[in-house]
C-alpha cells in the first residue's frame, strides 16, 4: 500500500510538470473516449457548452446485473461521488463498437429513447431539457461501428512508452497514430482516477480528464442547439435603488385570494416556476418563435437573435435570495421575497436593456403562509402580484396594482385633452442619489 502511495505522489508530480507545457486548447471537434469514464457534467460541457460534435465512446464490461447473467457495457460515470455508470445493455449480447454521444434535433428521429441505454447520474433533472439547449434539442445515444473522429483519447502502457512504472493517458491522432500530447498516469484500465472536480484541466488527480478538459473546437455552432445566454446589469444597480425606498410613491393594492392554479398541475408549474424544465422552457420558446420575445421566469428569449437575458448583476450573485426576478409583458419585475409584516415592499421594472422603468412602494402584508409573490401577471390596466395557494387547501394571495396608479404609466395612459404638459413630459424612472451610501445586502 505504502509503495501504491509513493507511485501516486510520484506520478502527480511528473503529471504536473507535464501539465505545465500543455497548450491551453485543443481544436478538437469529434473525439473517440477509450476509458469511457467521462463523467456527466464534462460530457455535457463538452457537446453543450463548447460545441463537440460528437463523443464516440469505446463501451468497457462493467458490473452485471442482478441477475448475475446480464453485461452491462459502461459508456461514462454519472454525477456525484461516481456510484453506477451509464450503461448499454445490448438486446443481443454482444459489444458494440462504439456509443455515440450527440446533439441532435428532435425531427431527426435520433433523439427516441431506446430501453437498452440508460443514464442514472441524470435522474429526473435532465440539464438536457433545460436552456441553454433548445427545446427541440436532445442529447442523443446510438451504437455505431464506424466512429467520425481524428482524434481518439487513449491508454498507453507502460511498456508501450517504455516506462517501467507507469502508463500514460494521451491524444493520438487516428490518421497517422501521432500522441499529439499524453501525461504521466497511475491508472491500469478499467480502473481511471476520474474525481478531479474544480480545476479539471490542471488537477493531475485525473490525468485522463485533464486532457479531456481541454478539448475546445475553434468553430461553435451557435443557434443550432441552443441560444447564448446573458446577463443584464440593472441600471441603476438594486442595492442603490432599495436605498432609495422611503422616497418613492406608496401604493395600496386590492389584495383578493385564490385557490387556482392547485399545485401539480402545468398551469401551477407555469406560472410558480416549480418544475421549470422542460414546461416554462417549451412554452417561452413556442412564444419568443410566434411573437419574437418570449418570457422564461427570469429571463426574456430574444428569437432573433437567438440570446436569452437575464437581470443580474454581482451583488445580485451575492444575495440573490433577497430577491424575486420575474419576467413580463417585455420587461423585468423586481420585489422583495419576504412579504411578512406591514412595512411597505418594494416592487421595480426595468426594461430590456436593464434601465429602471419605474419603482414604488407597496403597503402590503405577507400571505398566510408564503413569505411574499412567486409570480407576476399583467394585463392592459393591471399589474398582479402572485402567491400560490398553500398547502392544506389555503388559497393563495393575489396583490392587483392599477397601471393608472404608479406614475410611469399614468403619464402614457392619460389622455392628451387632460393634460398636454403630461404627454410633453411622461414620468420616468425615479431619479437616485449620485452618492448612495454602501450597504452590504439589499435593504428589505
Amino acid at each position: 500500500m505504502e509503495r501504491r502511495r509513493e507511485l501516486y505522489r510520484k506520478a502527480i508530480k511528473r503529471c504536473d510538470a507535464e501539465t505545465k507545457l500543455l497548450p491551453d486548447a485543443f481544436d478538437i471537434s469529434a473525439v473517440v473516449d477509450e476509458g469511457a469514464s467521462l463523467r456527466s457534467t464534462l460530457i455535457y460541457e463538452l457537446l453543450v457548452r463548447r460545441g463537440v460534435r460528437a463523443i464516440y465512446v469505446r463501451p468497457v464490461l462493467g458490473p452485471l446485473r442482478g441477475d448475475g447473467t446480464t453485461p452491462l457495457l459502461r459508456y461514462g460515470l454519472p454525477d456525484g461521488q461516481g456510484v453506477g455508470d451509464w450503461v448499454y445493455s445490448p438486446t443481443k449480447l454482444q459489444s458494440p463498437t462504439y456509443i455515440k454521444l450527440e446533439l441532435a434535433n428532435r425531427e431527426s428521429g435520433l433523439c427516441d429513447k431506446s430501453t437498452e441505454f440508460s443514464r442514472p447520474g441524470d435522474g429526473g433533472n435532465d440539464r438536457y431539457n433545460r436552456p441553454p439547449l433548445l427545446p427541440s434539442t436532445c442529447l442523443a445515444i446510438s451504437a455505431t461501428d464506424k466512429p467520425d473522429a481524428l482524434v481518439a483519447l487513449r491508454y498507453l502502457s507502460g511498456k508501450e512508452v517504455n516506462d517501467e512504472e507507469f502508463g500514460r493517458w494521451a491524444l493520438v491522432d487516428l490518421v497517422d497514430s501521432r500522441v499529439i500530447a499524453s501525461l504521466t498516469t497511475i491508472d491500469v484500465p478499467p480502473q481511471i482516477s476520474s474525481e478531479a472536480r474544480q480545476g479539471a484541466s490542471t488537477d493531475c488527480r485525473s490525468p485522463y480528464t485533464v486532457l479531456a478538459w481541454r478539448i475546445k473546437p475553434k468553430t461553435f455552432r451557435e443557434g443550432e442547439f441552443s441560444v447564448e445566454m446573458h446577463d443584464v446589469a440593472p441600471i441603476p444597480a438594486l442595492r442603490d435603488l432599495w436605498q432609495q425606498k422611503g422616497s418613492l410613491t406608496t401604493i395600496t393594492p386590492t389584495v383578493t385570494r385564490s385557490s387556482e392554479p392547485r399545485s401539480g398541475a402545468d398551469k401551477y408549474k407555469l406560472l410558480f416556476g416549480e418544475d421549470l424544465y422542460p414546461i416554462a422552457w417549451s412554452t417561452a420558446t413556442a412564444e419568443a418563435v410566434n411573437s419574437g420575445r418570449g418570457h422564461y421566469v427570469h429571463s426574456i428569449l430574444n428569437w432573433d437573435t437567438r440570446t436569452l437575458r437575464r437581470l443580474r448583476d454581482d451583488d445580485m450573485r451575492k444575495n440573490y435570495w433577497d430577491i424575486h426576478v420575474r419576467t413580463a409583458d417585455g420587461g423585468y419585475f423586481v420585489f422583495d421575497k419576504d412579504w411578512r409584516g406591514s412595512i411597505p415592499k418594494l416592487l421595480a421594472r426595468y426594461d430590456l436593456t436593464g434601465k429602471l422603468d419605474w419603482a414604488v412602494n407597496v403597503a402590503a402584508t405577507g400571505p398566510d403562509c408564503y413569505a411574499g409573490p412567486l409570480a407576476v401577471e399583467v394585463s392592459p390596466t393591471l399589474i398582479v402580484l402572485r402567491s400560490p395557494p398553500c398547502d392544506g387547501g389555503v388559497a393563495g394571495t393575489n396583490w392587483e396594482l392599477r397601471k393608472l396608479d404608479i406614475p410611469f404609466y399614468a403619464a402614457q395612459m392619460k389622455p392628451a385633452s387632460e393634460s398636454k404638459q403630461a404627454d410633453a413630459q411622461p414620468v420616468v424612472a425615479p431619479t437616485l442619489r449620485t452618492k448612495p451610501h454602501k450597504v452590504d445586502k439589499f435593504i428589505r
